[in-house]
């Protein structure tokens, strides 16, 4: 078949047959990204405001990242595996005349009920317990 045939042909086709509905003709599909609106803000080489955006002499590379941050598995995961350097308390002290403390019951004179209330027997109601008397 002769080409100036086939051409002619193409020709007429393209202009009865244009596209239908929702379609495109591949002449209107975008090549480039210059062809494209940009409607989400990157930056493009002739942006003049880097406000939001970091220069790579202010950014970190592998080595001085891994100097400057610590690994997930560096982070202390329980008090114990920190220095206690603020004194933080880390049992009751037992209660002198001058420290405020905590205090056992011998279970005998002084005892305490499930509620945490401390009682204490005189000398008479000893003697009683004990000795099943008076004092």
């Amino acid at each position: 078949m002769d080409r100036g045939i086939v051409s002619a042909i193409r020709d007429w086709c393209k202009t009865r047959f244009q596209p239908i509905g929702n379609y495109a003709a591949q002449s209107d599909i975008p090549k480039q990204t210059s062809q494209l609106t940009n409607d989400s803000g990157y930056v493009t080489n002739d942006a003049e405001n880097l406000t939001n955006y970091y220069k790579r002499s202010e950014t970190y590379n592998r080595s001085a990242a891994d100097e400057k941050f610590a690994e997930k598995t560096e982070i202390p995961a329980n008090t114990s595996d920190l220095n206690n350097d603020s004194g933080y308390l880390t049992g009751v002290p037992v209660a002198t005349e001058s420290i405020l403390g905590g205090v056992k019951p011998d279970g005998t004179t002084i005892t305490i009920d499930e509620d945490g209330t401390i009682h204490a027997f005189s000398s008479q109601e000893l003697a009683e317990n004990i000795l099943g008397g008076e004092s």
